[in-house]
């Protein structure tokens, strides 16, 4: 499962709220809502809850290729679909699927191998790769 920037500000939000409920809930009852040193356990509450979120997201995050930006050009990539009649599809790249957008005259099959360009969040620029340049890098 892919979560887009909106997505994952709505579940920490979300997250946050919850957290701040359930500090909220155990001051009332114990009687300490407005306390200082209540306040300061309600945000620590928060806070670890907070980086707890953050921490699972990371450990579970959709994926877990890292792509440096000298690293992106030797990169390859086989398509997988996508791309008929469209400059969107995903590729292959080290065992995992990506979403690519492609600029290019030619268009991209499945099986075709492509060079990574650039990437922006979750989505790679990429290039068609020549089959002499291919055998050339290999």
């Amino acid at each position: 499962m892919v979560l887009s920037k909106r997505e994952i500000w709505l579940l920490i939000g979300t997250e946050t709220i919850f957290f701040a409920a359930l500090a909220a809930w155990a001051l009332w009852w114990l009687d300490r809502l407005l306390e200082p040193t209540a306040i300061i356990g309600a945000l620590l509450i928060i806070i670890i809850g907070d980086i707890a979120t953050v921490l699972l997201m990371q450990r579970f995050a959709p994926t877990k290729i890292t792509l440096s930006i000298g690293e992106t050009s030797h990169v390859l990539g086989k398509v997988t679909g996508g791309f008929c009649g469209s400059a969107t599809g995903t590729v292959l790249v080290r065992g995992e699927q990506w979403k690519a957008c492609y600029k290019g005259p030619a268009e991209l099959e499945p099986g075709d191998s492509v060079r990574i360009l650039s990437r922006t969040g979750l989505t790679l620029l990429v290039e068609v790769v020549e089959q002499e340049n291919l055998a050339s890098t290999s």
